[in-house]
């Protein structure tokens, strides 16, 4: 499939959680990830698993199992996002219902892209308190 640098940066940066990286650091991101071809059937990370950062879906259908749950994501979705900035165990197990194309986000390539472009990881680190703050606010709304 060999998507041309200008695809990848319209696919990352339509990301929520990129939009806050100015374009030099994006165009470092787009032209560093990797893309990865994947069949029917195989498994990107189990439960349990430490993560080493995130894959946009390209094309094709991945499902994220946990248990009995089944949640399935495509074109433009970005699975495993807090995994692209901070160490943790994956909490599902991904596996291709329909042949996928992913491009793969290493933390480490995130974590050098922040260093080298203060002023995105500023922006990136306001946009993730954001996040947090409308999520403790959903929560402090929920009766339990």
């Amino acid at each position: 499939m060999a998507l041309r640098l200008d695809q990848k940066i319209k696919l990352l940066g339509a990301l929520p959680l990129l939009r806050a990286l100015d374009g030099d650091a994006l165009h470092v991101l787009a032209f560093s990830a990797r893309e990865k071809t994947f069949a029917t059937g195989d498994t990107l990370f189990r439960q349990g698993d430490a993560s080493d950062g995130g894959f946009l879906v390209v094309s094709g259908t991945i499902a994220l199992v946990t248990g009995a749950d089944e949640t399935l994501f495509d074109k433009g979705a970005l699975i495993g996002e807090s995994a692209l900035i901070s160490e943790t165990l994956r909490p599902a197990t991904a596996t291709v219902r329909d042949s996928a194309v992913v491009l793969v986000l290493p933390r480490s390539l995130m974590h050098q892209v922040l260093e080298a472009h203060p002023e995105s990881a500023v922006k990136l680190r306001a946009h993730v308190a954001r996040q947090v703050a409308e999520m403790r606010v959903a929560l402090q709304g929920l009766s339990v």
